[in-house]
């Protein structure tokens, strides 16, 4: 698309300096992503910039010392998210368990430097099964739009543990 467009009139021989640049943010490129270059022309000749890419996708990664919770317990969660280009995350991370009955757990945290932790508690009388566990790292604009974004997922199981123990007897005998 073309982001910059400028008449200009030049006498023979005479030289214009212009300076022009391009943010390279969702209100200037929409739904724009992929391999992209840059042209510049004047007339008929043209240079082209080096490809770079345009993508919104952030790798993230999970590190679980533990699947097996048990109810009432504290249990750590790290994991790391980088964008597609390498460079470290500095945004935030959603951690959501969830069952098919809906969320049981939903925490937020910093991602700094690529890291996010999360230390989290079992509630004692949580029901005991297979949790589907999900981080969404993310990136916020200046007004508080997600502009990158990376979802992983993982198993954990809450293990049942017995709380009381009922003896009823019929007979005294």
């Amino acid at each position: 698309f073309n982001f910059y467009r400028n008449g200009v009139s030049l006498k023979s021989g005479e030289e214009k300096r212009l300076d022009t640049s391009l943010v390279l943010i969702k209100e200037v490129l929409g739904e724009i992503r992929g391999d992209c270059k840059i042209k510049a022309s004047i007339g008929e000749e043209f240079i082209l910039t080096n490809n770079f890419k345009i993508s919104s996708v952030i790798k993230a990664s999970l590190n679980l010392e533990n699947k097996e919770i048990t109810p009432g317990q504290a249990f750590e969660v790290r994991g790391g998210a980088i964008k597609e280009d390498g460079i470290e995350v500095q945004g935030f991370a959603k951690l959501t368990l969830s069952k098919e009955g809906g969320v049981a757990i939903e925490n937020t945290e910093s991602v700094s430097n690529g890291f996010f932790f999360f230390n989290l508690s079992i509630p004692k009388d949580f029901e005991s099964g297979d949790y589907l566990m999900n981080v969404e790292a993310y990136e916020k604009n200046s007004v508080g739009e997600i502009i990158n974004s990376g979802l992983i997922g993982d198993t954990i199981t809450v293990i049942q543990v017995p709380t009381s123990l009922e003896i009823l007897l019929e007979n005294k005998e």
